[in-house]
């Protein structure tokens, strides 16, 4: 059982920011998160404590990034960051396992997963990430180390040894095929692509919806797995989760990557690696969910939430083949190959 509990939580809320009000708990991975609802009606925050296994390092740098994309752009729709009462981003908890505790400003709205969209809203949302992946590109802080991150796409081969834990023999195959795709003929040219800063969890779950304005993107939350990788790799997360099927089973992905290109547009060899891109993070949800949920059984049905449309994804990649879904990509950011 957690060490933090919601009373623990409005005491740290109120010593640490002068935040008083009731907390909640959240769901979430690793993470320990609380809303906080002020007692004065004031705007909700969202009280983060890192795991404590997690480097305190990695949770100071992304709030200094979120602090540099909202200074570069001040009204990005992505959280604010709430200083303590001494003007600091974040705040260091001592103890066996020192750990980071961070507030940041609760975002209305529905998750993307939770309702259907149509072309103009991928569009929109591709210039979104895109808008959001050019305030970060200045960002001058130092990532921290994050070796065997499994979230990480750069890392994507170290899966290989994970896929043993898939239990659906049809959905293993498809992801060590695709695996394997990424070790041969897209890891070798990463080292060559521009690199940044980027969010590196562009899931439906991670977009907001404006109930009020239902055909836009509201917010981008959950900056919790930011790394610095090649720029591309925040399309090929962003597109994995994509819907596919239909007379265009591609639609979708192109919709959102226009709406990308036309604010910031890609090079032909980030073009080119697309596809295992995708296939990579498809894999990487259905092997890393099937992991995490053998040895977290009570939280499975969340750590569980995206594999159906990634195992949808994998089979439809098999079908179409990786030339046919380059060259459709490629024709969605005006740059069509022969």
């Amino acid at each position: 059982m957690s060490e933090w509990t919601a009373d623990r939580a409005e005491e740290l809320a109120a010593e640490v920011w002068g935040v008083r009000g009731r907390a909640r708990p959240l769901a979430s991975e690793r993470d320990e998160n609380f809303r906080i609802d002020p007692a004065d009606g004031g705007t909700p925050q969202v009280l983060k404590i890192t795991h404590p296994d997690e480097d305190p390092a990695i949770a100071a740098f992304q709030s200094e990034a979120l602090v540099h994309a909202r200074t570069v752009d001040p009204s990005l729709p992505v959280p604010s960051v709430l200083p303590t009462l001494s003007g600091a981003a974040w705040h260091r908890l001592d103890g066996a396992r020192p750990r980071i505790a961070r507030m940041v400003g609760w975002l209305d709205g529905s998750p993307l997963a939770d309702a259907p969209v149509s072309a103009s809203f991928r569009d929109a949302l591709g210039g979104l990430i895109a808008r959001l992946d050019l305030a970060l590109a200045g960002f001058a802080g130092e990532a921290p180390r994050h070796d065997n991150f499994v979230w990480d796409l750069s890392q994507a081969a170290n899966l290989r040894a994970l896929l043993k834990h898939v239990p659906d023999g049809e959905a293993r195959a498809m992801a060590a095929r695709a695996l394997d795709f990424f070790v041969d003929e897209v890891e070798p040219r990463l080292g060559s692509l521009r690199r940044q800063v980027i969010h590196n969890d562009m899931n439906p779950h991670n977009v907001l919806i404006d109930r009020a304005t239902p055909q836009q993107p509201s917010a981008i939350i959950d900056f919790g797995d930011m790394v610095e990788g090649p720029l591309v790799n925040e399309l090929g997360i962003a597109l994995a989760y994509q819907p596919v099927g239909g007379p265009d089973p591609l639609a979708a992905m192109a919709d959102l990557l226009g709406g990308y290109a036309r604010r910031l547009p890609l090079l032909p060899a980030e073009i080119e690696v697309l596809p295992g891109l995708i296939a990579a993070r498809r894999a990487t949800t259905v092997v890393v969910s099937s992991w995490r949920a053998a040895s977290e059984p009570r939280n499975s049905a969340y750590l569980l939430r995206n594999m159906p449309g990634a195992v949808a994804g994998l089979s439809a990649f098999a079908t179409i083949g990786p030339g046919a879904v380059a060259a459709r990509l490629a024709a969605a950011t005006g740059e069509d190959r022969p």
